[in-house]
């Protein structure tokens, strides 16, 4: 079980905050899908006093435009591990890895496992990925699981 001492979580954004589908338009131009109802709760989350950082591989004005309305930076790791992001911001903020979470959906995310202290997915994440969580959400990427995240975090 994950533990209320959480101090900040991190979130993958495709295929955790998003449904992983990119929707290309003729023009070449990309959009993406968040729900709102993991927005609200990064909303409550970031009201009781957790740090939310999103961190991702793909740069787009998406994601930085949605992260921007909620308030939460966002780390784009271009071909970096997202451990180097990870490490770098518990640092920065003084937070012990067992007072940190890690949602996230594919291979690339299996990186951070050694510098957070809960490591979670959604429903849908990759098996391989599946099998090293803490804690596997009943919710999908792009449809809840981070609310669910914060909804256990916070008692909700």
């Amino acid at each position: 079980m994950i533990p209320k001492t959480i101090e900040i979580i991190f979130c993958d954004v495709d295929g955790v905050l998003t449904d992983g589908n990119l929707l290309i338009s003729n023009d070449g131009s990309y959009s993406k899908s968040f729900n709102t109802k993991d927005g609200y709760g990064i909303i409550k989350a970031i009201q009781a006093g957790i740090h939310i950082y999103w961190i991702t591989g793909r740069k787009d004005p998406a994601t930085q435009k949605r992260a921007k309305e909620l308030g939460c930076p966002v780390s784009f790791v271009d071909g970096e591990d997202k451990s180097v992001a990870v490490q770098k911001i518990l640092a920065e903020l003084n937070i012990s890895k067992e007072n940190s979470v890690f949602i996230g959906d594919d291979i690339p995310d299996l990186s951070v496992l050694p510098y957070v202290g809960y490591f979670t997915v959604p429903r849908d994440a990759h098996y391989k990925v599946k099998e090293n969580a803490h804690m596997v959400m009943s919710k999908p990427g792009g449809a809840g699981a981070v609310r669910e995240l914060i909804d256990i975090i916070l008692d909700e």
